[in-house]
């Protein structure tokens, strides 16, 4: 478990440090601040040997797919890729910092060409020309570990355009772009989730995971969350409709109910407890984690969030705009052990980035003056 976090570069963040860090962190600020921003390099941090996530983050943001032109810029602060980035963190006492550093380098050789392509086949219908290009410039992450290793991983924009040519009726040109990834894999690295805002999930990834939990013989262990959003929840189980497994509860009806028809605050508790499953040992990060969940029942979800947290190894990290969410956050567990919730401010100011960290006594302050921390 991560104990502090620092950012360099990285988009509109030109240095921050957030100090302390517990099993549950909740950051707020205004509109920009940079708060998402956090969460996006808490989770490339996390997977220092994944290139591909630097590009996967902004399609997060619902962005449009980059271009070999575009694609990486949006990474550093001013679009300036002459500044690398560098996250750094601390976990184990006694152990050395993790370092993080992302640059842009000038590849070596690029390629754009085309060829014609003929099966020998079905010369009449797979004729076509194939357009490659690849990028100028590749994205290397070097990570130094807390046992003193290197691991250098790097990734480049890579597009091929396949165009069918006469006598296909109607030529449809297709495109597939993305990165190709040379990584060199961090031995023991779990995996870490981030659920985006607006949210909206993936049936057949919440399916596998609780799939897992069923095989483990923990899938009882997340009802008792579920039940603060719908008290009357008897069980859930899969159910394969068209070869697609739907997650549905027994809520004491004639027959089960897809859970997305429960609503959107019972798809989001459900989606954020199984992820729990496959970030275990890792990080769970969650942007606007109050979306779709009614007031009244923030302070019992926290609390049995903290429950799971510790069940599953896995910290979180969740961002929030809401001052009933901060306060039944604290009331959950702010009475609890110092390294159970710790509460952060994302502030602004002149270019510069700040997060103020709001001990048990500041934030049980605030909230009893009603003073803004959001």
């Amino acid at each position: 478990m991560l104990t502090n976090l620092s950012i360099n570069n990285f988009r509109g963040l030109k240095g921050l440090e957030i100090n302390p860090l517990g099993r549950i962190n909740l950051l707020a600020g205004k509109n920009g601040a940079g708060k998402t921003s956090v969460l996006e390099a808490f989770w490339i941090f996390s997977a220092p040997d994944i290139p591909e996530l630097t590009t996967r983050i902004s399609a997060f943001r619902g962005l449009h797919p980059p271009s070999a032109e575009t694609v990486f810029v949006d990474l550093f602060n001013d679009f300036d890729p002459h500044k690398s980035i560098e996250i750094a963190a601390s976990a184990t006492p006694g152990r050395k910092r993790r370092t993080l550093t992302i640059s842009l380098e000038e590849r070596s050789s690029t390629i754009a060409r085309s060829w014609p392509s003929v099966s020998p086949s079905e010369p009449n219908l797979e004729r076509s020309t194939q357009f490659l290009t690849e990028g100028q410039f590749q994205i290397i992450l070097d990570y130094l570990h807390d046992d003193g290793r290197n691991y250098t991983s790097r990734g480049w924009w890579v597009e091929q355009v396949v165009t069918p040519m006469a006598p296909v009726p109607v030529p449809v040109e297709l495109t597939n772009a993305g990165i190709h990834q040379e990584m060199e894999r961090v031995p023991g690295r779990p995996d870490s989730l981030f659920m985006a805002a607006p949210f909206r999930e993936n049936l057949q990834a919440d399916a596998q995971r609780f799939g897992n939990l069923q095989l483990q013989g923990k899938d009882g262990e997340i009802l008792s969350i579920l039940r603060t959003v719908e008290p009357r929840l008897n069980s859930i189980a899969p159910i394969l409709i068209k070869n697609t497994p739907i997650i549905h509860a027994n809520i004491g009806m004639d027959r089960p109910i897809a859970v997305r028809l429960l609503g959107g605050g019972f798809s989001r508790i459900f989606s954020i407890s199984v992820a729990m499953e496959g970030a275990r040992g890792g990080m769970l990060l969650i942007d606007e984690i109050e979306n779709g969940l009614h007031h009244r029942v923030l302070k019992d979800i926290f609390s049995n969030l903290l429950s799971l947290a510790n069940k599953f190894d896995v910290q979180v990290v969740a961002t929030t705009h809401s001052a009933e969410c901060i306060e039944a956050a604290f009331h959950a567990l702010g009475n609890g052990d110092e390294g159970d919730f710790t509460f952060h401010r994302i502030d602004q100011r002149e270019g510069h980035s700040k997060a103020v960290y709001y001990d048990h006594g500041m934030l049980e302050t605030a909230i009893e003056f009603d003073m803004e921390v959001r």
